[in-house]
């Protein structure tokens, strides 16, 4: 942490001392410096920050492939406020300020993708845009901007060109974990005539990014429980059995491939200088193939196991009964923890022990294939008329997602002896004593899996923006519009499982290696520490085998079930479980899924104002009202499954309307022609999403006879009565820009929160009809605020002698103080706690050198830690939840322009690999760790052309 404090402080040291001694110069330099490459890049972001009237942002085309950005969230990352998440090595889930809720644009329209509201801003591939700006205070004529504010990803037109252009980029990516070399390209072919009815242009533009990845995670589960749980024996002396412990550990490796195609096209006519025609549309691709292994062991839970020797009892009988005599009835194996040692810094946390007996190891290799396509296409018209601007423009969204996987499941013989350090270089590990994890023999088949989900969403928009410019002193344009939409979302999951495993409890066990999947392979992991999780390796099926072969591993389930019935084990269900399984795919039940039918209606209206004429002062800005009604309905279903495994579904269906005002308004005075002072009042809202409002609910009674349970029914549940987050915005920002590609900017924001909402679990007593219950379900918070500060900008030292007047730097810093009220659905109506998934400090920190046609530029993007999510058991205090450790991330690139057209470029992302790694706290001072992760490096080589 210390090192990571150093490093802020130092740059941004750095950064101040170097602004100094440009601003010293800069009344003598500003007009002879000239810029290129990477400081072209920055002059032109610099460009569209200084000249807005809101606070704004930007990345602009160039600058996205200047680093290893191949996706634009990767891109957005190095901007200050903006915090990024890393999944599967990937980037996403960006937030501003502190706040995920943003509304996404593309050239200025919404654009969503499956069900959600917004876009999954990964499928647009960085070669392939012209700029992302992200406004951080909103005017009112930005459609529905969420209270983060909004993102708009600009792609090229053909007029933006002089005349024919051909552009791209071809890059090979080495991943250190998978030893793969994937693709990335991009080509963009653009150009415009002029014609006897005005100029037209067309532009075409292909892209591709291909990535794989292998990520190596050891966990310890997030709930946990006393050491004499189930029955546990407990034969460390002086050791308190209440102490908590977590209930499983084990590893997990998921791995796989995506690929995402991108094609967009423009069309362009402008028949006169005051009249312009456009057609335009996008395509975005997904595919993706997963292999995901996990293995993991209960460390308290208890095996039926059976002993048969001297026994005259039938399988069934030998499986229900349960008595005294080992020799003719059911074995309760309860686990052993022995060798229990406690943690020095936590007397209430366990350091290390030894486990042997309970339920045997358990394994899975699941795969999964999976393809979104999201489409639109849009037309639209700008017109010129005296004083009057009339602009216009309608789109058709659809967008599309569907998956289908398949796991075949194992588990070890019998249970094995383990070894767990729960303080293993950060995070637990684990040693299993005496066993050879790649025999065959010591691997039987546990159960087999299918599922397959879908979701769709597809909708129209269109708007109409009318622009006066009247002269006036005072007011020197006046805006207004209309717009409406429509949004249809859909979704529906299904599944089906095969439990196998209690054929072993009765002597009729089926060999892994026996299954229709053919012969095992060695499961391969990527740690970097071998010395803290010892048991790495173990057997499972291909994913080829299982992808191919399914249809035989079906009727191998189907069997085994047919099995399990003739011998009577394993529950009353049988017959809906052999024809469950009699079919030949599962199939989707219309009434499990969701649908969510929404219209919305909006106008706005706005005028810009100029002061300079009544106050002497070079002030204006802009004050506006925008209102929107929107109109839902959301349609489920209740399904109950009770403690025999029977189940009834109940279609429901829920609706909704509500209209918000929301007035905005934002002043910007010129200081002089350095210094800029901007000020926004602004109030926003996000509606949730579909999938959060959705009636779907799933409601599962617990077996009593066969469950340890503290609670009768499990209920899982979309809440139709969640408000919409409101907040009400503060922010003010001082620019200094004393070069054409330098300046410092200082920022501070405030955000009025109600109604945040998030998925809690928790353990309700006395719930209507179950009692006590286990919900998961979306809340509306209380009230919350984010405020906070940032510090930014850029400089070339042009000032300094010989090689160094060469070098660049560009940083920023945020600070960040986000909390909230815990929902008084959880019990707690004043606790204020931080926002989830939010670091309270965060900085970035690039800097370049070009000398001519070579040049090189590093980053480094920090942020420190934040709570994943808050959760409790029913013994527990309302702070509990899961927590991430801070880290930070480093990558680097070099290029070498052979000719003005074309370009040579070395990249190395996350060349730190600094592992993810979170804990799980019992309260706001015991813990034990949660995950830790090793994720990859990528090297790729690469070259650009433009001609």
């Amino acid at each position: 942490m210390r090192k990571y404090g150093l490093i802020s402080s130092a740059s941004t040291l750095a950064l101040i001392a170097a602004f100094q001694c440009a601003s010293a110069q800069n009344a003598e330099t500003l007009e002879t410096v000239v810029v290129s490459g990477v400081r072209d890049t920055l002059a032109s972001a610099q460009t569209v920050k200084a000249q807005s009237q809101a606070i704004v942002d930007a990345v602009v085309g160039l600058d996205i492939g200047k680093l290893p950005d191949n996706q634009a969230v990767e891109a957005l990352s190095r901007l200050p406020g903006i915090q990024v998440n890393y999944s599967e090595n990937e980037a996403r889930s960006p937030s501003v300020r502190g706040l995920p809720n943003l509304m996404t644009t593309f050239n200025g329209r919404e654009i969503f993708t499956t069900d959600g509201r917004g876009t999954h801003l990964q499928d647009f591939p960085a070669g392939a845009l012209a700029g992302i700006e992200v406004y951080k205070s909103v005017t009112a004529d930005l459609i529905d901007p969420g209270i983060a504010g909004l993102i708009n990803v600009r792609l090229r037109r053909p007029l933006d060109f002089d005349g024919f252009a051909l552009k791209g980029n071809l890059q090979f990516s080495l991943s250190e974990q998978t030893g793969r070399v994937d693709p990335v390209g991009s080509l963009l072919l653009s150009d415009r005539w002029s014609t006897g009815v005005g100029d037209m242009g067309l532009l075409v533009n292909f892209a591709i990014v291909r990535s794989s990845w292998l990520t190596s995670d050891r966990w310890a589960s997030s709930s946990y429980s006393p050491l004499n749980s189930n029955g546990t024996n407990v034969t460390t002396t002086g050791i308190s059995p209440t102490i908590n412990m977590p209930n499983q550990v084990g590893v997990y490796y998921g791995r796989g491939s995506r690929t995402r195609p991108f094609f967009n096209g423009a069309y362009q006519w402008r028949p006169s200088d005051n009249f312009e025609v456009y057609v335009e549309a996008l395509w975005q691709g997904y595919r993706g193939q997963n292999s995901d292994d996990w293995a993991g062991d209960n460390l308290m839970d208890t095996d039926n196991g059976r002993d048969f020797s001297g026994s005259s009892l039938s399988a069934s009988q030998k499986y229900w009964k349960n008595c005294s005599d080992a020799g003719t009835c059911i074995v309760n194996r309860h686990a052993t923890l022995s060798n229990i040692v406690l943690d020095a810094r936590d007397p209430n946390r366990v350091g290390s022990l030894v486990k042997a007996g309970g339920v045997p190891l358990q394994t899975y290799r699941s795969t999964t294939n999976d393809r979104g396509d999201t489409l639109q296409a849009a037309f639209g018209f700008k017109w010129t008329a005296g004083i009057a601007e009339v602009t216009s423009d309608f789109a058709w969204t659809d967008s599309r997602y569907d998956s289908m996987s398949y796991s075949v499941d194992g588990q070890t013989a019998d249970p094995v002896r383990m070894s767990i350090n729960f303080n293993a270089d950060g995070g637990e590990g684990f040693a299993l004593n005496g066993f050879d994890g790649l025999n065959p023999d010591n691997w039987i088949w546990r159960g087999y899996y299918e599922s397959k989900s879908f979701y769709a969403g597809d909708g129209l928009q269109g708007r109409t923006d009318v622009k006066l410019t009247p002269g006036w002193n005072v007011i020197d344009e006046i805006d207004f519009g209309v717009r409406a939409t429509t949004h249809h979302a859909s979704a529906n999951s299904i599944d089906r499982y095969a439990w196998l495993a209690d054929l072993a409890m009765v002597g009729k066990g089926i060999p892994l290696a026996s299954t229709p999947v053919g012969s095992l392979q060695k499961v391969t992991d990527a740690f970097r520490d071998d010395g803290a999780q010892i048991f790495q390796n173990w057997l499972a099926p291909t994913r080829e085998a299982i992808r191919t072969r399914h249809g035989d591993m079906r009727a191998a389930a189907l069997a085994a079930l047919q099995l399990k019935a003739q011998l009577g084990i394993g529950g009353d269900n049988f017959a809906s479980d052999i024809a469950n399984w009699s079919k030949a795919s599962v199939e989707y039940d219309p009434n499990r899924g969701y649908g969510a039918d929404e219209y919305t209606y909006g106008g706005y209206a706005q005028a810009h104002y100029n002061l300079k004429s009544l106050i002497g002062l070079d002030v204006d800005g802009t004050v506006g009202l925008r209102i929107v009604n929107t109109d839902d309905k959301t349609f489920g279903a209740l399904t109950l499954t009770d403690a025999k495994g029977n189940t009834t579904i109940t279609p429901t269906t829920m609706a909704s309307n509500y209209t918000y005002l929301l007035p905005s308004f934002g002043a910007r005075w010129k200081i002089d022609d350095a210094f800029v002072l901007r000020a926004a009042a602004t109030r926003t809202f996000t509606r949730p999403g579909y999938s959060d409002m959705s009636p779907t609910t799933t409601v599962t009674i617990v077996d009593a006879s066969n469950s340890n349970s503290t609670y009768n029914a499990s209920i899982s549940t979309g809440n139709p009565n969640l408000r919409p987050l409101t907040a009400t915005n503060y922010d003010t920002s001082l620019d200094y820009y004393f070069s054409d590609v330098g300046y410092l900017s200082v920022a501070l924001f405030w955000h009025d929160l109600k109604g945040f909402f998030s998925n809690y679990t928790q353990i309700l007593k006395n719930y209507p009809t179950y009692g006590t219950v286990q919900i998961s379900r979306p809340e509306n918070a209380g009230d919350g605020a984010v405020k906070g500060v940032e510090l930014s900008g850029q400089t070339v030292f042009d000032f300094l002698p010989g090689w160094m007047s060469h070098l660049g730097l560009s940083g920023n810093v945020t600070f960040l103080d986000a909390q909230n009220q815990m929902p008084q659905a959880l019990g707690v109506n004043s606790q204020m706690v931080q926002l989830t998934g939010i670091s309270k400090w965060a900085y970035s920190l690039t800097g370049f050198y070009e000398d001519g046609p070579y040049g090189v530029r590093m980053a480094y993007n920090w942020r420190s830690q934040y709570v994943n999510s808050y959760n409790r058991n029913a013994n527990e205090q309302q702070y509990a939840g899961e927590l991430v450790r801070a880290r930070g991330r480093l990558d680097f690139s070099t290029y070498y322009n052979v000719t003005e057209k074309l370009n040579l470029s070395l990249e190395v992302s996350n060349l730190l690999a600094e592992p993810f790694e979170s804990y799980r706290y019992m309260n706001q001072t015991s813990y034990y760790p949660r995950d830790v992760r090793d994720e990859g490096r990528y090297l790729s080589l690469g070259l650009r052309f433009s001609y």
